[in-house]
C-alpha cells in the first residue's frame, strides 16, 4: 500500500492555505523532509468565498499546484472535500458549499486524484431513511463532475461523539452499504475513518468486512474512544491488527491515508484544545520546526504499520 498523508498536517500552518497559492506551496515544500512522498489534498477549509477554489482562474491555480508537486516529487491519491452540512439548504453558506464540491471535484481530475471524500449530511431528529434521501438530493448535484472527471465520491463512517444527541449517524459499515445501494451510481464509494470508528462500539472489523469492495479509502487515526482527536496510531486505543486484517480480507487496493493531524495538538485546535493562560503563550502552540519532527515520526509510525504486514509500497 501506498503511505499518505494529509496536506492538513502543516495547511493548518497557513493561514492563507486556501487563497494563497504560495502557502499552499510552501506547505507542500515541507513535506519533502518528512519521507512522506503521497498525499491526501485537504480542501476543507475551501468554502470561504475568497478560497482559490471558488476564485476566477481557479482551474489554471490547481495546474500549478500539480505542477509543483510533481517538481517536489510528491503525488497526490485521495482528496477530501470542502466542509459543512450539505443538506442544510436554507444555510446561506449552502450555495459556497455546493459549487465549492463540484469544483473540488474537478480540482482532482487535475490533480490527478481519483477519489474525493465528501461527507453525508446531518439534520436534528431525522430517520434514517430521511437522511439518506437528503444526502442523495446533495450527492445527486454532484454526478455530472463525478461523469465529467471519472472521480469517485466516497461517503464516510461517522461518531455519535462528534453530533449532539438526536442526530442519526452513518456509524456502522451495514448501514453505509445500504447507503451506497440506495444512491446506486457507479461513482460512488466509501472511505473508512478509523478514529469515527474507535469511538463507535462496533469494533473494526465486522464494519470494514460489510462494506466489501465499496470500500476505496481510509482515514487512519487514533483516539482514546471519546473524542476525535486524530492521533496517530499508538498514542490511543485504536487496534491497528484488526483494521490491517480486514483491509487484507476485504482486497483493500486504496491507500494507507493517515488522518492524523492532531499528533502534536497545535493549539486550540477542536476538539481538545489546549488550555491558555493570559500571562504568558510562549509555549502556548507548537512551533513548525517541532510539527516537522513529529510529521517524520508519523511516517516512522505509518511505514512500520505497514512492512509488519509486508504491504508498504514505496
Amino acid at each position: 500500500m501506498k503511505l499518505a498523508t494529509t496536506t492538513e498536517d502543516f495547511g493548518n500552518y497557513f493561514k492563507d492555505f486556501s487563497t494563497n497559492l504560495q502557502d499552499i506551496k510552501k506547505c507542500l515544500e515541507l513535506f519533502t523532509e518528512t519521507g512522506f512522498k503521497y498525499l491526501d489534498y485537504s480542501f476543507y477549509v475551501d468554502n470561504r468565498p475568497d478560497s482559490l477554489l471558488l476564485s476566477d482562474g481557479w482551474e489554471e491555480t490547481f495546474k500549478q499546484v500539480r505542477a509543483h508537486a510533481d517538481s517536489l516529487g510528491l503525488k497526490f491519491v485521495q482528496a477530501h472535500s470542502p466542509g459543512g452540512n450539505p443538506v442544510d439548504i436554507d444555510s446561506p453558506h449552502y450555495n459556497n458549499l455546493l459549487q465549492s464540491t463540484i469544483r473540488s471535484i474537478k480540482a482532482c481530475k487535475i490533480l490527478g486524484i481519483d477519489n474525493i471524500v465528501v461527507h453525508a449530511g446531518y439534520k436534528e431528529n431525522a430517520s434514517k431513511q430521511e437522511i439518506f434521501q437528503l444526502s442523495k438530493n446533495f450527492y445527486s448535484l454532484l454526478f455530472p463532475a463525478m461523469e465529467e472527471t471519472g472521480v469517485m465520491v466516497l461517503t464516510e463512517n461517522g461518531a455519535t461523539a462528534n453530533l449532539p444527541d438526536g442526530y442519526f449517524v452513518f456509524g456502522t459499515g451495514e448501514v453505509i452499504s445500504e447507503f451506497i445501494d440506495f444512491i446506486d451510481h457507479p461513482l460512488m464509494g466509501v472511505c473508512w475513518d478509523t478514529g469515527h470508528a474507535n469511538m463507535m462500539p462496533n469494533g473494526q472489523y465486522d464494519n470494514i468486512i460489510a462494506l466489501g469492495d465499496k470500500l476505496k479509502a481510509v482515514h487512519i487515526a487514533d483516539n482514546l474512544g471519546e473524542k476525535d482527536n486524530h492521533f496517530a496510531p499508538y498514542f490511543g486505543t485504536l487496534n491497528m491488527d484488526e483494521v490491517m486484517n480486514a483491509l487484507f480480507d476485504i482486497n483493500f487496493k486504496g491507500s494507507f491515508t493517515l488522518e492524523s493531524t492532531r499528533l502534536m495538538i497545535r493549539a486550540n485546535d477542536w476538539p481538545a484544545p489546549r488550555n491558555k493562560w493570559h500571562r504568558d503563550t510562549r509555549l502556548y502552540t507548537v512551533p513548525l520546526e517541532l510539527k516537522v519532527e513529529a510529521e517524520k515520526l508519523l511516517y516512522k509510525i505509518g511505514k512500520h504499520i505497514l512492512k509488519s504486514y509486508n504491504c508498504f509500497e514505496d
